[in-house]
């Protein structure tokens, strides 16, 4: 094996990446660690195996990935930077090159995150779904494997992989088509019920897969287990999922997030999100609910366009309530709730007794939030 991965060793490809060393390997190709000879940067070349250069399938598998993540540019998914064709044949991708680990390494290695990093790093999955979504793509294979965790000086940092399976919603392409007759695709442990049984495919497919991820990540297990793939489907079919907090009640998993996940693993998709988008923006709220409740800070802490009825109706009756002093009651609130949220982060000791509110900062926001007003 390694004899046929050196034949590529030092090879250059497109003309400016040269092939450096063998990564690892699937049933589908091979990958190389490559340096772009002009820049210096290092890149991932994935080259199609011999076997399957003259596979239709694969071939339209292969050029499927490269066109679906080429258009999804979104710093949560994978940059692809070139496609070409060997000599001998074999097509080959040049994408980003990413060093980290991937979710299914993790969790054999640590198990179940605490609910802080496992809803972090699903708000960063979901935000890659919303692209892909935006562009008209599903990935149809979402799942551990092909998400990626890069430790960077900013934190933990997540990259979505391998649209080998996308296909675009819509779309009349003969090599979208290859794998749409009814035929059964993905990983059984996190597909859907319609994907399971070759049924029709939409944006809430991925949710679904979305949610059956989010579901390991916060208890160590997925939703559906079984002896074999046929009972691990007929599960995704037939029955309830396991209510998270309940599967690890260490963990302390709030009730917004069992009913977050259970309506990503809604058994018909007209029941869950419709898209990653709205996926990503509820995952969000549901994430400021979290942190706020943690920190001791106001139930709702974002700019406010209205101001509380209460407020109004301190207002004696024979007083108007002009513009102004709107404004003036939106940036009285704005102050409080920042001195508040400052408090709650010195309470757990994430910023220093001695910073004080940058007030310009604090007038830069009153005047946005006076404008919106």
């Amino acid at each position: 094996m390694m004899a046929k991965a050196d034949s590529l060793i030092d090879l250059i490809v497109g003309g400016r990446f040269r092939v450096q060393s063998l990564l690892g390997e699937g049933g589908m190709g091979e990958v190389y660690l490559g340096r772009h000879e002009p820049l210096g940067d290092m890149v991932a070349i994935k080259v199609l195996k011999k076997e399957h250069a003259k596979d239709e399938r694969m071939v339209a598998r292969f050029r499927r990935e490269a066109r679906s993540t080429s258009r999804v540019q979104h710093r949560n998914v994978v940059a692809i930077f070139d496609m070409g064709q060997l000599d001998d044949g074999r097509l080959y991708l040049v994408m980003e090159y990413i060093k980290g680990r991937s979710l299914v390494e993790i969790l054999d290695e640590e198990g179940a995150l605490s609910v802080e990093r496992a809803v972090r790093l699903s708000v960063q999955i979901a935000d890659a779904m919303a692209a892909a979504h935006s562009m008209g793509i599903m990935h149809r294979d979402l799942k551990p494997e092909n998400i990626v965790v890069i430790n960077t000086p900013e934190g933990e940092h997540v990259k979505v992989l391998d649209f080998g399976l996308a296909r675009m919603v819509e779309n009349n392409a003969p090599e979208d088509k290859i794998t749409m007759s009814g035929e059964v695709f993905g990983t059984p442990v996190y597909m859907s019920p319609e994907q399971c049984f070759g049924e029709s495919l939409s944006f809430p497919t991925d949710v679904y897969s979305f949610g059956a991820c989010f579901f390991e990540l916060l208890t160590g297990e997925p939703p559906f287990e079984g002896n074999n793939i046929v009972s691990i489907m007929l599960a995704h079919k037939n029955q309830t999922p396991r209510i998270p907090s309940e599967v690890y009640p260490e963990n302390k998993i709030p009730p917004e997030l069992d009913a977050f996940v259970l309506k990503c693993l809604a058994k018909t998709q007209t029941d869950r999100f419709p898209t990653g988008l709205e996926l990503a923006r509820e995952l969000r709220h549901v994430q400021d609910l979290i942190t706020k409740r943690r920190l001791g800070a106001p139930a709702d802490i974002q700019a406010q366009r209205r101001v509380n009825t209460t407020e109004l109706s301190s207002v004696g009756a024979g007083q108007s309530l002009t513009p102004e002093a709107v404004q003036s009651m939106i940036r009285d609130r704005l102050r409080s709730q920042l001195r508040t949220v400052l408090d709650g982060l010195r309470r757990v000791q994430k910023v220093s007794p001695g910073i004080s509110l940058n007030m310009a900062q604090v007038s830069t926001m009153e005047d946005e939030i006076t404008r919106m007003a």
